[in-house]
């Protein structure tokens, strides 16, 4: 018999005091059970009836000795490779983390106890006090599924011990942890669903999203198997994340909805998460998630749907580029202007779903946008505009000055021009040191052209070095 350390003494030492008459202490060990935030230490013992887990505090018992009577323990096994003690319980388990190499043998020494030792039997009363305390313990470790499949057993006799009001926690418990997994999977079926309609559409991939998709699954699954030990705490961490980095920087971004949506989310699974179990609680955060994050990300799906989608269009030369509506880029000529002899005078781009139509009715939007260096050292603002006043069936709405920090010059505004209503703008402006000129010229039918001719001033750009 191998000789026992000074740490299996003072285990042993701790367990002895926790002993019930006639009761003996066949293995003890070190252990861990890890928390989100940090461990709890444990001096773990086997007995005949019974799995002693004492809480520790630098070394010294902190708290009650929590039982495992062995008969609800389905069975115990070592994992080597991850050091850890592995407690299969009904419906669910625990894990015990070698506290210290030296551990490792008493563990091993542990595990052959419990597969060596037959469990005592005992009669109705003694089974159903166990059961009972057992439940307690496992809803204490929020094994709640473990919980009610080892409640089930417990004799209808047993009411005065408060059984029923325990039983109804835990039905509270485990509807909350079903919502609460429902909550995270339907958001992970919506996060797959937003990237596959991000691929569809050709916009960037977002690998983040399919990341937290897989996360949630991962989480509601155990939650909706009534492991909260752990779980719940992760749910909670993911949701807080989400609100932070999610929804505050929606806020600052100016984008409402999208706050309105994450803070509904993290807010109602914080809601059926945290403190105690309520049928109350359970309903207001089913209210949250259902009007506050799915009715809000509905509308922003549907207003995404409607919103109008740029593209970028180039010159030729590549000098020019411009966000334009899709539907204006049907026909695109970005040619630039050459004088008789070919000489270069001017990078331009012209675009609309139909350019003959642009050029020659008032009911066609579309966009032109040019650079030049040639012109800018025979016309300024004034000059050029004049040039390209025509004759338009139009009312002049005036002269306008423009400045956007980077270019400054004027604007001619011709509205009702034809049959249709429409709206005519020629802008004409130079940079700080006037070394080029550029013009823009938009003609918009609806409302929506008024808004891509906004988008157009914010995303016109000279990229390049004019020939």
């Amino acid at each position: 018999m191998s000789k026992e350390t000074k740490k299996e003494t003072e285990a042993r030492q701790h367990l002895e005091t926790q002993l019930m008459p006639g009761e003996e202490l066949l293995a003890c060990c070190g252990g861990t059970i890890a928390g989100l935030v940090s461990n709890q230490h444990y001096t773990v013992g086997l007995t005949a009836e019974r799995l002693i887990l004492l809480p520790l505090k630098r070394g010294r018992p902190s708290g009650q000795a929590l039982s495992f009577w062995r008969e609800f323990i389905s069975s115990m096994s070592w994992s080597g490779g991850w050091s850890r003690l592995k407690i299969k319980l009904p419906k669910g388990g625990l894990s015990i983390a070698c506290a210290k190499r030296y551990w490792k043998k008493c563990f091993k020494g542990l595990v052959e106890a419990h597969s060596g030792v037959p469990i005592p039997l005992h009669d109705d009363t003694i089974s159903n006090q166990r059961r009972l305390e057992q439940v307690r313990v496992l809803q204490g470790f929020s094994l709640i599924a473990s919980a009610q499949a080892v409640g089930q057993g417990v004799q209808p006799d047993a009411s005065e011990t408060g059984w029923g009001a325990t039983a109804a926690t835990l039905v509270e418990k485990r509807v909350s942890l079903r919502v609460g997994a429902g909550f995270l999977v339907v958001n992970s079926g919506l996060l797959v669903l937003a990237t596959a309609l991000l691929a569809v559409s050709g916009e960037p991939s977002q690998p983040l999203l399919l990341v937290a998709a897989a996360i949630d699954i991962i989480i509601g699954i155990n939650l909706w198997r009534g492991q909260a030990f752990r779980w719940a705490d992760w749910a909670i961490v993911r949701a807080a994340v989400g609100l932070v980095l999610f929804a505050i920087v929606s806020l600052l971004e100016g984008a409402v909805l999208a706050f309105v949506s994450q803070a509904a989310f993290s807010g109602s699974v914080l809601l059926v998460l945290t403190g105690e179990s309520k049928r109350s609680k359970t309903w207001a955060a089913i209210g949250v998630y259902v009007i506050g994050y799915l009715g809000v990300s509905l509308v922003l799906f549907f207003s995404g749907i409607t919103d109008p989608q740029y593209v970028e269009v180039w010159d030729d030369t590549e000098t020019l580029v411009v966000e334009i509506p899709v539907e204006w880029s049907v026909e695109v000529d970005g040619r630039p202007y050459l004088d008789d002899d070919g000489t270069f005078l001017a990078a331009d781009i012209q675009a609309s779903s139909n350019l003959e139509d642009f050029y020659n009715t008032y009911a066609t939007p579309g966009v032109e946008f040019g650079a030049s260096r040639v012109w800018a050292a025979l016309y300024d603002e004034v000059s050029l505009l004049d040039v390209l006043q025509v004759s338009y069936d139009c009312i002049h709405d005036g002269r306008h000055e423009y400045d956007d920090g980077l270019y400054s010059g004027l604007y001619d505004l011709y509205v009702e021009c034809g049959d249709v209503g429409s709206v005519i703008v020629e802008l004409v402006a130079m940079p700080a040191d006037r070394s080029f000129i550029i013009y823009l010229q938009v003609q918009a039918v609806t409302d929506a052209d008024l808004d891509a001719y906004n988008h157009i001033l914010e995303t016109f750009a000279l990229v390049g070095e004019l020939p």
